[in-house]
């Protein structure tokens, strides 16, 4: 009864560190940004100045690195296709 008992805790402690092991895997699907806001909000009711490096930074991530030019040059076309209406 005792072995049995100290082999489901090995079992379960065994399948938590795993579990663990996999989450804190580091990410090697992507790309990463390294970017550091220059000011972010002091408090709850300043508001969030633009930050234009910061939103590309942040498609770079969420599309998974750099543009390709063809993919630069299309979204060049739909902005000015934007600006003229």
């Amino acid at each position: 009864m005792r072995r049995k008992f100290v082999m489901a805790v090995v079992v379960a402690l065994s399948i938590g560190v795993i579990a663990q092991a996999r989450q804190q895997a580091p990410r090697d699907d992507g790309y990463r940004s390294n970017h550091v806001p220059k000011t972010l909000p002091s408090s709850p009711d300043q508001s969030i100045k633009d930050d234009p490096v910061g939103r590309s930074e942040a498609m770079k991530e969420q599309y998974g690195g750099e543009f390709t030019p063809e993919f630069k040059a299309a979204e060049m076309e739909a902005a000015n296709e934007q600006a003229a209406r």
